[in-house]
């Protein structure tokens, strides 16, 4: 009996993360809110970057990456970091290239060339390599990324191919930009808080929590949804707007 429960807990889902992952999607959905009701003029030019949007913002990012960073964590734990790696990577990744050539049609002169998405996906391809080092270097490594912005930008980045590591000193337009630099360090703290939640038999005693369904499923369908919230408020704002 105690071999069935602990076998239930390495397979079931974590309805927290489930939880967190939705928290993440309503935060990102209010913020595009904001984001085209400025784009179509119904708010005042700036609003979305002003102080409080503008943080809002970067919480949701960093709350999707350190997310993402913790699920690789209690992947390599449950079944080894490359079960099922690669096909939900290619999801994320397909997902980027859409968003990409989505944005290049509607925004061409601010599409999306590395995003939340393309960041994830770079992401976890780099946690692979780093998933089994123990926590207090991932920590370091964490702390050591996100202050690269603050001392190691330089002209030696300005070429486009290099923009993915927000090293560069040229400016440009893009109306969502995730570097990994800083942005890899939420992944890699997350990494690191995942590695001490397995250790410490978190995940094991969280597994028997148990959320709201109506909490819980979205963030299961969180890449669908990313990928489908932005056509659909563009279509509910620009019938909006001819009704007017």
């Amino acid at each position: 009996m105690a071999e069935t429960r602990e076998q239930a807990a390495m397979t079931a889902r974590i309805g927290i993360l489930d939880g967190a992952r939705t928290a993440a999607i309503v935060a990102m959905v209010i913020y595009h809110i904001v984001f085209d009701l400025e784009l179509f003029g119904w708010v005042s030019r700036g609003t979305a970057m002003s102080p409080p949007w503008r943080l809002l913002a970067i919480c949701t990012a960093s709350s999707f990456l350190v997310i993402s960073g913790i699920s690789l964590a209690l992947r390599q734990h449950r079944h080894g970091a490359l079960s099922g790696f690669f096909r939900r990577w290619a999801q994320v990744a397909v997902g980027a290239a859409l968003v990409s050539v989505g944005t290049y049609i509607a925004l061409p002169d601010a599409f999306v060339f590395f995003g939340i998405l393309h960041a994830i996906a770079a992401c976890l391809l780099i946690g692979l390599v780093l998933v089994t080092l123990p926590a207090p270097l991932l920590v370091g490594m964490a702390a050591f990324v996100i202050s690269l912005p603050f001392w190691a930008q330089s002209d030696v980045f300005n070429h486009p191919l290099l923009w993915w590591t927000g090293l560069q000193t040229a400016r440009f337009s893009a109306v969502d930009y995730i570097p990994l630099a800083p942005w890899l360090g939420p992944f890699i703290l997350g990494l690191a808080f995942g590695k001490v939640a397995v250790r410490s038999g978190a995940f094991a005693r969280l597994s028997h929590v148990t959320i709201p369904y109506w909490a819980a499923v979205p963030g299961r369908y969180s890449l669908l949804i990313y990928l489908l919230h932005q056509p659909l408020l563009f279509a509910v704002f620009s019938v909006a707007r001819l009704a007017l």
